[in-house]
């Protein structure tokens, strides 16, 4: 299972090492780390990162979450900060997520894009590479899972490390039920910001009945399989 480290400012940091695939491979240390917002983190801690070789912040948020609430990684001398929005936020409220499979699955065919650039820079990377959205759940979510599948972790490990977050999430939440947004019922949101047990189960199973695998998800998007190389041989 991923390995959670304590920093001060942050609650879902996680090392994705230590999961053993179906091919009796484990997952390396210090090679991808799934977490939340690193803008609390003050700048006397910011070191934690480059000590466990972090070279590339890859910033999940829109660009009104990275304006609200800059991350200190950016101007970091030593780590290359790269923003690649998984979606931009959208105020149509004739389109309310109400179950997050479907949203997930949602962002897997309408931002191949932005997940197609995650992946190249996860492969181009020198160190280890800390990939972010706002608490780590659910843009985070999907690119762990992807990275997870993609060099055959076990789906109930997957499922299991995405169930993780909802323990590590609790001190955020009173946050994100403030920000709820107004055309969204209390209900609703409270099974948005939730985790539930079938919801990645749900998206590994779409990814393999629609393509096969994660890898032929991933090349189809546009990501070479020399990129796709690299990571294997990084991670495992």
């Amino acid at each position: 299972m991923a390995h959670v480290h304590q920093v001060p400012g942050l609650h879902n940091l996680r090392d994705l090492r230590g999961f053993v695939t179906n091919t009796g491979h484990t997952t390396r240390p210090n090679v991808f780390w799934r977490g939340d917002s690193p803008h609390r983190v003050n700048t006397s801690d910011l070191a934690y990162f480059t000590t466990h070789q972090i070279t590339t912040v890859i910033d999940l948020r829109h660009a009104h979450e990275q304006q609200i609430a800059p991350n200190p990684l950016a101007n970091h001398a030593d780590i290359s900060y790269v923003a690649i929005p998984l979606f931009q936020v959208s105020h149509n409220t004739s389109n309310v997520i109400t179950r997050l499979d479907d949203f997930y699955i949602h962002l897997l065919e309408t931002s191949r894009a932005p997940i197609q650039q995650t992946f190249m820079q996860l492969a181009e990377a020198p160190g280890g590479t800390f990939f972010h959205c706002r608490v780590g759940k659910d843009r985070t979510g999907i690119i762990a899972a992807l990275l997870l599948d993609m060099v055959e972790v076990p789906h109930h490990h997957i499922i299991a490390d995405y169930m993780a977050t909802a323990e590590h999430i609790t001190p955020l939440l009173p946050e994100l039920r403030r920000d709820r947004p107004a055309h969204i019922d209390e209900a609703t949101y409270e099974q948005i910001i939730g985790i539930q047990s079938d919801t990645m189960g749900n998206v590994l199973t779409y990814i393999k009945k629609t393509y096969g695998s994660t890898v032929n998800y991933l090349t189809q998007i546009g990501v070479p399989s020399a990129q796709l190389t690299q990571i294997t041989h990084k991670f495992i």
